[in-house]
């Protein structure tokens, strides 16, 4: 799905059209049907490398499980192009990113698609501050690793993250970031742009609050 939304993304399609349809075939089914950033946590990444490098020790390449690694990487590079071109740039934006855990309603940050994004913008010179409902501490032990946190601030609270921001990031499915006070974030922002790489917020009331919308693989509003 993903890969659907980057197709729609460059198309001009609606991916929410396409999960439906799909999904309404009940041998799919509509459980995993949801494009965002890629997927993390501390199995599926590792395992499914460890496949493809068993494969290679036999001299065998297996080809879905590989291209299923390369294709992980992709929507992180494809929003983060997206925010370079919709900002004029990354430097010394200012980035709010709600979301830091690889899945709601866990502290685990390992190979979170949201850890990714902000080391891709602190690499293009953005300024980050971030929150998460419960993996604050993970992410900074983590992002301490990877000498980050001189660009990056974690708060406690996700409207705190937005003051005086260039652009809002939503990264983690999380249903405390799904329905948001979208007029309050206007008031708070610099900037107006969301960018829901979890296809989670409502597109027409994040318009309405006078932000502009771009999701994964879905028509941009407010532009």
């Amino acid at each position: 799905m993903n890969e659907i939304a980057h197709l729609c993304d460059v198309a001009g399609g609606d991916v929410e059209h396409v999960r439906l349809a799909v999904g309404s075939d009940e041998r799919i089914g509509m459980q995993f049907l949801y494009p965002g950033l890629g997927f993390g946590g501390s199995c599926f990444p590792k395992d499914l490398r460890a496949l493809v490098r068993t494969g290679e020790d036999h001299g065998l390449k297996l080809e879905v499980a590989s291209a299923a690694v390369r294709a992980n990487e992709v929507p992180v590079k494809t929003l983060i192009a997206h925010m370079e071109k919709d900002l004029g740039g990354l430097g010394d934006k200012l980035i709010a990113v709600w979301g830091l855990a690889f899945k709601p309603k866990t502290d685990d940050v390992r190979e979170a698609p949201g850890i990714k994004m902000i080391a891709e913008l602190v690499a293009k010179g953005a300024r980050v501050r971030t929150t998460d409902p419960q993996a604050r501490e993970t992410a900074r032990v983590s992002m301490a690793s990877m000498g980050l946190l001189d660009r990056v601030e974690i708060l406690d609270s996700e409207y705190e993250t937005c003051r005086g921001a260039d652009a809002l990031l939503l990264a983690t499915e999380w249903n405390e970031y799904r329905n948001p006070e979208f007029p309050r974030v206007r008031e708070l922002m610099r900037g107006r742009h969301v960018f829901d790489g979890r296809n989670m917020a409502v597109p027409n009331a994040v318009a309405a609050a006078g932000l502009a919308y771009r999701g994964m693989g879905r028509p941009t509003l407010g532009y």
